[in-house]
């Protein structure tokens, strides 16, 4: 696993946990 690999991961899960805790909200 590269690092570019991992902090891609990051953020898409980050995105993942911002949509649905704005969905949430929602």
């Amino acid at each position: 696993m590269s690092l570019m690999n991992i902090q891609l991961q990051l953020e898409y899960k980050h995105r993942n946990t911002v949509i649905s805790g704005s969905e949430r909200i929602l």
